[in-house]
């Protein structure tokens, strides 16, 4: 592993040039991070290429959740259609999925709360951790399907997985609905951590889908129904 985050070292300094790691580690942490990247035996893991994807994968995530499709769906499963949870669950593992449906249901639900993304974009990715373990199969299955964490390393163990957590910017724009009481227009300004996990056994088998997702910090303005992000793009570009 240290021969291999030897001679991969260029590459560091490549992450290093196109601002690869969050801004709050400092030169030790960011090697140390490098070297978490080097820990798989033979998938490579290219952090700018996990950083576009992870790009994606957040706005798939986030439109798909704030949307009225999904809320109707985990509400009237049997009148509504099911694509936009179908690709939702392509970029979560099945227990952040569940987590994500419960949520939304019982808020709708119990509370008359609801979320709608009318637009949004993605600003800035930064990677901010990493995590190397290695697995039996069937830990494996238990964590990614009912968020069962294993225990001590098992001897057996030959599956090897990666957590990888980027720091994700966003600009929202929202439509929050409070039951029959309110309906309010925001832009949020958030800055997400994002874990995302994947098999690293073999490159065959790298596909990264989020785990966990927690809001880290959050600004807020009020903003006229007609207001957008996208709309604010429109006009730099004029």
């Amino acid at each position: 592993m240290w021969q291999r985050s030897t001679e991969r070292l260029p590459k560091f300094e490549e992450y290093q040039q196109n601002g690869v790691f969050s801004q709050s580690l400092g030169g030790l942490r960011r090697m140390l991070l490098f070297v978490q990247l080097q820990m798989p035996h033979k998938a490579e893991i290219d952090a700018v290429d996990f950083l576009e994807g992870a790009k994606v994968a957040v706005e798939a995530n986030l439109r798909a959740v704030n949307s009225a499709a999904f809320r109707e769906y985990l509400v009237d499963e049997e009148n509504s259609s099911p694509e936009v949870a179908e690709s939702l669950q392509q970029y979560c593992t099945p227990a952040y999925y569940n987590m994500l449906a419960l949520s939304v249901k019982q808020n709708f639900l119990k509370r008359g709360v609801a979320i709608e993304c009318e637009d949004m974009r993605v600003e800035t990715a930064h990677l901010a951790s990493a995590q190397y373990t290695r697995l039996t199969e069937q830990e494996y299955e238990d964590e990614v399907t009912i968020k069962k964490a294993p225990g001590a390393i098992n001897p057996k163990a030959t599956l090897e997985r990666l957590y990888l957590c980027a720091n994700v910017a966003t600009v929202e724009d929202l439509k929050l609905i409070h039951g029959d009481r309110e309906i309010r227009y925001v832009q949020q300004q958030n800055l997400y951590g994002v874990v995302f996990e994947s098999r690293v056994t073999t490159p065959d088998e790298v596909d990264w889908r989020i785990t966990n997702m927690r809001l880290m910090k959050k600004t807020a303005i009020e903003r006229k129904p007609e207001t957008s992000a996208a709309a604010a793009d429109e006009k730099k570009t004029e």
